[in-house]
């Protein structure tokens, strides 16, 4: 995971109102502008900007895929399961996912042909 350089942001629990079906977070007016400024700090002096889309916009887990088509779909499971249970930082179980079966260019290439994101 050299050269990922990453930023947390520590959370910030709003209050909640119900709408419909749904809730929907009331954050105070002056959290707002405050978190509308830092927010758009981050994003013009950003170089890149990476978003977890699986299995919210793609309906697939991308990095589970992937490992079953490599034939190793049931130990990256495991440490997928820790990761997302919090025992495990993000960035180690990920290292620890690639190093199971270490996907070349083409198997991802060949992959994605053969079985591109739902």
């Amino acid at each position: 995971m050299e050269g990922l350089v990453h930023l947390r942001i520590d959370p910030i629990h709003p209050t909640c109102r119900h709408s419909g079906s749904r809730f929907i977070p009331a954050f105070p007016l002056q959290l707002k502008k405050d978190l509308n400024r830092d927010v758009l700090g981050l994003w013009r002096s950003a170089d890149a900007v990476c978003f977890d889309i699986d299995s919210t916009v793609c309906l697939d887990e991308g990095i589970d895929e992937l490992a079953e088509f490599c034939g190793a779909r049931k130990a990256v499971a495991e440490w997928t399961a820790k990761a997302m249970g919090g025992s495990v930082p993000f960035e180690e179980a990920l290292a620890a996912i690639l190093s199971l079966f270490k996907p070349s260019l083409s198997q991802v290439q060949d992959f994605l042909e053969k079985r591109p994101p739902k």
